[in-house]
Order: structure tokens, then sequence, then C-alpha cells
């Protein structure tokens, strides 16, 4: 029964596991077990009472919203924790809260805006993070507005360090303040834009709680710094607008069903009402005539990936409420190449690298259909034992991991969108998209990417926005 329960539980978008955890004992313990483990939830044994009924009503929210809603919801880290637990994973404080004096306000509606448009495709998004149980979104959120604009304007992607911003964003302005009970974006990019500093990651690492601030080593800020930011109007259109020069830091309530959410268009239909105040920072990286794509700081093993496809038109949540982005001017020094991961290649069917294999030859296929490979508690071993399937070396060959790949692809309703079926089916679904859906910035076109030019202030834009 275990071994069943881990092959379905490996696929999350079959429902069928949910409901028989629903009606069985057996299966519904197996499953909870499996689920602790997993997630490294190790709750003392007078709580466990509480955590399955808690895991019940998760599982029985996840059926209700598989039967009724036009997206997805599956089980994830949040599905053993209280409401008070899920707090600590947002961070948008008002007590922090003051007018964005500093602000730019630029109305962004009439311009005239592509139709739609994806910054992971230009090279502009660094992968998902994890802000663990802080209050640091705000953070988060502000660094890979930060990481955006400096990726189109000094033409390198890094990954900055969220510590820093959470350590010296309010040390001078709120003495004593922990940053992990939530700030505002706008204030870490005064921050950034006062000290003309900012760490990089690597030289800088996160670690969930609220130190001294410490910004004395090298910054990563080469190419371009921090000259200010804009306060964007409200609404989906300007939101849109927005985007469309970079990614941006947003604002929007969370609760409900988001924190189940795993695939397809969310509407927030039921979960937040209108006038109600937003609790969580996100990053908004894309968007399209009927949707926006956001970024989250709940690591990959949430939502699609770690992003979450929102219904445009509705300003859901508040998403279009209170948007900001940070501007950035070119310091006339280069970058070196950039240290962001990226994404790989993987609809590109190169020449076999014959040194490069899985050394666990049998977890290792369900490790990567699992969407495991990126997991923090996982990467390590995936890096040393499932390069093959983790895609972990250059010059892999494609193949898919399933053997009923058309047919999974025609019966998802969300197709090759669908996680569970991208990562069986990567050849199948690269075939079906007629190629690589991550487009690199070019080379040429003045070190800008793809669709933009280099205006007569030295930052890269959509020819309109010069």
């Amino acid at each position: 029964m275990l071994a069943f329960i881990l092959v379905v539980l490996a696929a999350q978008a079959n429902c069928d596991i949910v409901l028989q955890a629903l009606n069985s004992r057996t299966v519904f313990t197996s499953l909870l077990s499996h689920h602790l483990s997993s997630f490294h939830q190790a709750y003392p044994r007078s709580q466990l009472r509480l955590r399955a009924t808690l895991f019940r009503a998760n599982l029985q929210e996840v059926a209700d919203c598989n039967k009724n809603e036009q997206y997805s919801c599956s089980i994830n880290q949040f599905s053993t924790m209280t409401a008070k637990e899920r707090a600590q994973y947002t961070g948008l404080a008002n007590s922090t809260l003051s007018s964005p004096s500093n602000a730019l306000h630029q109305p962004l509606t009439a311009y005239a805006t592509p139709d739609s448009l994806d910054w992971r495709q230009h090279g502009a998004v660094t992968p998902v993070q994890n802000q663990a149980s802080c209050g640091s979104c705000w953070a988060f959120s502000a660094t890979a507005a930060m990481e955006g604009q400096y990726s189109i304007t000094g033409g390198t992607l890094r990954k900055f360090s969220e510590q820093e911003v959470l350590e010296c964003s309010y040390e001078t302005k709120w003495p004593n303040y922990d940053g992990c009970g939530g700030g505002w974006m706008y204030d870490a990019f005064d921050y950034v834009k006062t000290a003309k500093h900012l760490s990089l990651l690597k030289d800088k690492p996160y670690k969930a709680v609220d130190e001294v601030c410490s910004n004395s080593g090298p910054s990563g800020l080469k190419a371009a710094e921090v000259s200010g930011y804009v306060k964007v109007a409200q609404g989906d259109d300007a939101l849109a607008g927005a985007i469309a020069i970079t990614p941006v830091s947003v604002a929007m309530l969370s609760t409900g069903k988001f924190f189940s959410y795993s695939t397809g268009v969310y509407d927030g239909a039921g979960d937040c009402k209108a006038g109600q105040y937003p609790n969580h920072a996100l990053t908004g990286v894309a968007y399209t005539r009927d949707t926006f794509v956001i970024k989250n700081s709940w690591s990959n093993t949430w939502g699609d990936k770690g992003f979450i496809t929102l219904a445009r038109g509705y300003d859901v949540c508040r998403v279009a409420s209170f948007v900001y982005y940070p501007t950035m001017k070119a310091t006339g020094d280069i970058d070196g190449p950039t240290d962001a991961p990226t994404p790989l290649d993987k609809c590109k069917d190169e020449v076999w690298d014959s040194s490069c294999r899985d050394e666990n030859t049998r977890d290792c296929p369900g490790i990567y259909t699992d969407g495991r490979c990126m997991e923090d508690n996982m990467l390590d071993y995936a890096y040393k034992y499932c390069r093959k399937s983790c895609y972990f070396c250059n010059n892999i060959p494609l193949q898919d991991l399933a053997g009923d790949c058309p047919k999974r692809i025609a019966e998802s309703s969300n197709g090759c969108k669908s996680w569970t079926v991208e990562a069986a089916c990567p050849k199948s679904c690269c075939a079906e998209d007629g190629g690589d859906p991550t487009v690199a910035p070019t080379d040429d076109n003045d070190g800008c990417p793809s669709g933009t030019k280099l205006c007569p202030d030295g930052v890269c834009r959509h020819e309109h926005m010069c």
C-alpha cells in the first residue's frame, strides 16, 4: 500500500489518492507519514493529533478545490500548519507602512504595451527562493525586482542577498525592529539607493532571521545602481504596463486556497473580498491579455514550481493595487558573466556526454518527476546521484520518462503546462511547443534582451518606452 501511495503522490495531479485518504484510515495514515517525512516536519508526539486534523481538513480543501475551481490544488508544505504558522510565511506589515514620499508616480496605462511579456524568457528572473517562517516576503519581492531591473539596465543577471535587505532596510528607520515581522518593498529600494550597496547571495546567504546590519562586504552593484522607485497607478492595465518595463513588486492577500494552489488560473473567488488589505509581497514577472504570472518566495514545492498564474482584469486579491518597481541607472562599469542559475535548455537534443549518468537508477526518475531535484533537502543528493534525470550535466539528450506521453498530454486539462506532464514528458512537450520555451538574451542588440532596445539614457526598454 505504501509503495502505491508513493508512486501516486509523486504525480500530485492525481486526485484519487486524496479521495482515498479521506475515505481510508490506512491510506490517510500512510500519506500523512510520507508527507511529514518529505517536508521534514518533525512535530512532538503531543501535536500529532492536531497535525492529523489539519492534514485531513487540507485534504478536503484540496479535493473540493479540484472539483469546483478552474485551477488545481495540491498537498504541500502548508498542509499540516495552523493559520498562525502559515501567516509567518507572509510578511507585509502595516506597522512599517509609511507614505512612499520618494516615489515617482506613473500611470503607465497610456503606453501601448505588448500583448504579452515573460521576463523569465529574457534572463531577468532568478530561481524561486524560500523565505521560510520569517515574514520577509517584502525583502524577497524587492530583491527579485532589483535583480530584474539590474539585468535589464546592467546587462547581467545577478542573485542578490535578501539577507542584507532584511537586516539593513529598517536598521536606522526603525531601531530594534525585527524585519521578520514584515515590511514594505519601497523601504528596501530606499535602503539600497542610500547605501549604494547590495551583496550577492553567495557573499551573504539567507538565514531567515534578522541580525545586526552588516554590509561591509563587496557590493554586487557594479554595472548599475538604484536611483529611486516608481509607485504604479492602481489597476490591472497599469500593472501590465509596469511589467512591460521590468519585473515589479506587488502586494496581495494570500489566504484560503492560495496556500494549496498548484496549477491553472487562480481567481481568488471565495478567498478574497473587496476592500481587504494585502498581507503578502511577491513579484510580477509576466503577463498576457488574460493573466499575470507572479513569483512567490515559498520554494518550488509550492504552486507551479514556485509561481502562480492570476486572472487579469479583476485586481485579484488586490494584486494590482500596491505595485512598485525600482529605477536604476547604468554606472558605465561592465559586470562579468551571470552568476545566477538560469533554466537549462531542455529542448535541445545535443550529443550525449557518456560521463553523465545516474548513480541511483531506481529512484532518480521519480525524484525528477516529483519535482524534487531542486528542493533544499534534496539538491545535494540529486546533484550527486541523479545528474542525468535532473538535467545537472551538459549535453544531455532529451527523453521522455513516461511511455504514454501523447495520452498524458491529450488527457491533461492543462496539457504540457501541467508540471507533472511536463516533467514526465519533456521531449514530447518540446515537440508540441515547437522548441525551447526558454529564450535567452541575445548577444547583440547593444547587450539588451530580445524585444528591447538601448534607449538614449543607457537603459534597455521596449521601443515605445524610450
